[in-house]
């Protein structure tokens, strides 16, 4: 069950050599901090939602086969339940 008043911030701009302990220090005024998720190395990302929470990321990148090479499916976990995620990923194509 998440805590009362439990928040989950997306920051983006980072520099490309943050690490998640720097964003969680950085982070730390404004609360406890309890994870800190780096989406990295994106050159040319795809956003996709509207993903079923059960997924995992052999079926997203076998179902996105069609839309070109899936470099890495980077589903978004759900905090308080890991074994799910929650309905979006990040991922890479390869270059055509």
């Amino acid at each position: 069950m998440r805590k009362k008043n439990a928040c989950e911030v997306l920051v983006g701009g980072l520099p490309r050599d943050a690490v998640e302990e720097d964003v969680a220090q950085a982070l730390v005024e404004a609360g406890d901090v309890e994870e800190v998720q780096l989406v990295r190395d994106l050159v040319e990302p795809r956003f996709n939602k509207g993903l079923p929470r059960d997924a995992v990321e052999e079926d997203v990148a076998q179902a996105l086969a069609e839309a070109g090479d899936v470099e890495e499916v980077q589903l978004v976990r759900d905090l308080v339940e890991p074994r799910f995620n929650k309905g979006f990923a990040f991922m890479p194509f390869a270059a055509a």
